[in-house]
């Protein structure tokens, strides 16, 4: 199968400081309570965030987490600026990796946060839209926990 790509980009105010923001962004505790969409869950296996530190978690249906993802933090900005791979894979099938840059711009007491998802799938079009959906269901439900 031909290898699909896409761009994604998001941005989302959310009306609380960037340092709460990043402990969010930062946090597998809390990432753990926001980031899968509704009627998902996600846990993660291992943590380790910083420049170089991978995580790996598993997701999916709530009580079937058929997905796992590995992700690698290349660049870590504190309250700036958060740059990782991640790769998912259903069962051992490798699904997709892209590239998220995620920056975190401080007006007043609101953070704007600016995503940029470059996602190759490796199994189609569906993917691509998958990946769309549930990172713009991630970041609504990040202003959703912090507001």
């Amino acid at each position: 199968m031909k290898v699909e790509h896409r761009t994604i980009k998001l941005k989302k105010s959310i009306k609380v400081s960037v340092t709460k923001v990043y402990k969010a962004l930062s946090s597998t505790k809390e990432k753990e309570k926001w980031s899968a969409p509704k009627g998902d869950e996600i846990i993660f296996l291992k943590s380790s965030f910083k420049e170089g530190g991978v995580e790996i978690f598993k997701c999916g249906s709530i009580g079937s987490l058929d997905y796992q993802g590995k992700i690698h933090y290349e660049e870590i900005v504190k309250n700036e600026r958060i740059v990782y791979t991640e790769t998912v894979f259903y069962k051992k099938q490798k699904l997709a990796s892209a590239l998220i840059t995620t920056e975190l711009i401080n007006k007043n007491s609101s953070t704007t946060v600016l995503m940029t998802i470059q996602v190759a799938s490796y199994c189609g079009e569906r993917m691509l839209k998958g990946c769309e959906t549930g990172y713009k269901s991630s970041l609504e439900n990040l202003s959703e926990f912090l507001e």
